[in-house]
């Protein structure tokens, strides 16, 4: 049984933008076990991937399952930011 779904679109942008600057961070090291090619190709993979899911139809789901009916669980999730 689904419980819940919700998209996760504009916090994976932002986590991909995180992933981007800890890899600009920490770039000499990269080049020192890779070569500029790899370098250019990863910064331009994670920019890419967060303007799409900021810009275009990308987007990311989680789902919470349930095996049977479960009817325990809180109706939201407001007991987990207390």
């Amino acid at each position: 049984h689904l419980l819940h779904a919700e998209s996760l679109r504009l916090h994976y942008a932002l986590t991909l933008e995180q992933w981007y600057k800890n890899f600009k961070e920490h770039v000499e090291e990269i080049e020192q076990m890779f070569d500029q090619r790899f370098v250019r190709m990863w910064g331009l993979y994670l920019q890419g991937c967060a303007a799409s899911f900021r810009v275009s139809g990308l987007d990311i789901h989680q789902l919470l399952f349930s095996k049977g009916l479960n009817n325990q669980l809180p109706l939201t999730f407001a007991h987990l930011y207390r």
